[in-house]
């Protein structure tokens, strides 16, 4: 005898695209484009976008700093909306703010933008002192600084003697700059300047400088009192910084913040970091060499006070470093101390694969591998990091996917959305964790989203709104009211959604079944509608239910006549349709709207016979 059954689905989540249809767990969806979660448990249709604006050039990145916007299109920068420098590599930058400047990183240069000014760093970077106390022979003295490999010069110290006249520099092979000196008069206070061609005379290629007149005895015992300044080409040397694409910002209590870049093609496995505070400084010592060469450096993640380089797949490591300082003692017995960077522990892992995937998901660094979205996280036994997959549930398309390399990521709000250039977008739910027997060894995974119809090149969060340029120079600004039908557009264009089941089989996938009844618990809105259907053994969709006006309610500044109702009530409004779908071993359903209009599901019903 046929039993009477009911099959309610109370929690809606995300999409599973790593099983059959038949082995979907109830809550998720085999099927569910341009979906989203609005609380856990219920799902919505995302909301829009619309043109903010074009540009002359593909979208590279988008900054701001202070209330001033900064577009990198093409090869040309623009600072709110007026292009300031029309020489920019035409590749996605990187970028930061510090202080009052900001900084980008393009491929080619190193660049700091400053009001509307837009400057070279290598003309704005700091000239050290590499010496102090030098003989003007050039034997003695000890080292000050490094050279900073953002800058042409640096400067000497040297204790003077009574009657010598020549003085010899740290570096020769000297550039045509005009070499200075500042000299300590009798005071013991003030200086004075002495130019080449006016009281001094350069041999560039010893680096011997002569000049007319004896600077000297100091007349502070113990104190330099004479400081030339020279320049030396170090162009090649230059563009191990302003080649790489990669940037961060990362520092330790008490010793400031540094910049660390990568991503130079003649140097893939190495880094560079700046001085403290300092981002037009980076001395010719600060760097690391990080596996092999046949692996790039990828990006970063920071990890409390650790900051973890992610190399390419080919190697697939992880290096983790903390700053450590290290006091030396030179010969001359002075102290100097200096930061360092040791490794102090290598993740082996599935190997970063697009240096503008990495973002944080709450506490959670996540980028991108070959095999899915991934995070570094603590065990829970030892406290050490590892690498762990979150994404299993899209993973079966998104690694499919061609180039995962040009994939782009931002957090908004609780979600993690990763774009691609096919204009498929992956949302992880930062709110809607599972634990997955397909991905053993993570702890959890998130419950996973996909949008369709966005060629995001680049994404950001700017005001509260999602926001993304693409490949033809658009800039395109996501709608934020939820209530208003307008906002469910793409470009004038209805945004389609819809959410379908998994095949429903019963207790017995092996008995067949009569659907007698379907009902849907719809969020109420102004406007909105349902659309119900069956598909049919062989894979055609039927029409078994379309609702367009139950579930509205009738709000004066929303009013639209074609879509008005009389209705009052705004909580969930309950639809239902009587089915005639017999012996049938298995069945699927679809809700969807198609209509520029919000569509909210909550729960979902069925009444059958087995």
């Amino acid at each position: 005898m046929a039993q009477k059954k009911i099959l309610q689905l109370q929690r809606l989540c995300g999409t599973d695209l790593s099983h059959s249809a038949s082995d979907v767990a109830l809550q998720r969806s085999p099927d569910c484009p341009n979906m989203m979660r609005s609380v856990p448990g219920k799902v919505r249709k995302r909301m829009g976008y619309y043109s903010a604006g074009v540009y002359d050039g593909r979208i590279n990145g988008r900054y701001r700093i202070g209330e001033s916007e900064v577009i990198h299109a093409g090869t040309k920068l623009y600072i709110d909306g007026v292009v300031r420098c029309s020489s920019m590599n035409d590749a996605r930058s990187s970028g930061f703010c510090f202080g009052s400047r900001l900084y980008l990183l393009d491929g080619a240069d190193y660049l700091a933008v400053e009001g509307s000014t837009v400057t070279l760093v290598k003309d704005l970077a700091k000239i050290p002192q590499v010496t102090v106390s030098r003989n003007p022979d050039g034997t003695g003295g000890s080292v000050l600084e490094s050279v900073n490999l953002l800058s042409d010069g640096w400067t000497d110290g040297f204790y003077g003697s009574e009657t010598e006249k020549t003085y010899q520099l740290s570096f020769a092979g000297l550039s045509s700059a005009a070499v200075s000196a500042r000299v300590l008069e009798s005071d013991g206070v003030t200086t004075r300047t002495v130019e080449e061609g006016s009281g001094l005379s350069v041999n560039r290629a010893t680096g011997v400088v002569t000049f007319a007149a004896a600077p000297g005895k100091s007349p502070a015992e113990g104190k330099d009192n004479v400081w030339i300044t020279a320049f030396r080409d170090r162009s090649e040397q230059r563009k191990r910084i302003v080649k790489s694409d990669v940037c961060t910002t990362y520092g330790e209590a008490g010793s400031g913040a540094r910049v660390f870049v990568t991503g130079c093609p003649d140097y893939p496995n190495r880094d560079f970091w700046s001085e403290a505070d300092d981002p037009t400084n980076f001395p010719d010592i600060n760097y690391s060499v990080l596996g092999q060469d046949s692996a790039r450096i990828v990006g970063y993640s920071i990890l409390g006070d650790s900051i973890a380089a992610h190399k390419s797949d080919a190697e697939g490591s992880i290096y983790v470093r903390r700053g450590e300082l290290v006091s030396e003692t030179e010969s001359g017995g002075r102290t100097r101390s200096s930061l360092v960077f040791r490794t102090g522990s290598v993740i082996t892992g599935r190997g970063a694969v697009a240096p503008k995937s990495f973002a944080v998901l709450g506490s959670e660094p996540l980028f991108l591998t070959a095999r899915g979205v991934c995070a570094l996280t603590p065990s829970d036994l030892t406290g050490e990091k590892y690498e762990q997959i979150r994404s299993f549930y899209v993973n079966d398309r998104l690694t499919g996917e061609e180039g995962l390399e040009q994939a782009a990521a931002v957090v908004y709000r609780d979600f993690y959305l990763l774009a691609l250039p096919s204009g498929t977008v992956y949302l992880l739910d930062g709110q809607q964790k599972d634990y997955a027997a397909g991905e053993p060894y993570s702890n959890f995974q998130y419950e996973c989203f996909v949008w369709n119809g966005i060629f995001a090149r680049c994404f950001w969060v700017d005001g509260g709104a999602l926001c993304f340029g693409d490949e033809n120079g658009g800039v395109f600004r996501f709608y934020t009211d939820p209530e208003d039908p307008q906002s469910y557009c793409d470009s004038g264009v209805p945004v389609k959604a819809h959410w379908q089941t998994p095949d429903l089989t019963g207790s017995r996938f092996d008995r067949p079944k009569t659907f007698r009844r379907c009902s849907v618990r719809l969020a109420s809105a102004v406007a909105t509608s349902v659309r119900g259907s069956y598909r049919k053994p062989g894979g055609a969709w039927i029409t078994v239910m379309d609702a367009p006006r139950k579930a509205r309610y009738l709000k004066f500044s929303r009013l639209q006549f074609s879509k008005m109702t009389f209705g009052c009530d705004r909580t969930p409004r309950t639809l239902s349709a009587r089915l005639g779908i017999h012996r049938t071993e298995k069945a699927g359903f679809r809700f969807s709207n198609e209509e520029q209009e919000p569509f909210g599901l909550e729960a979902i019903a069925f009444e059958y016979l087995e």
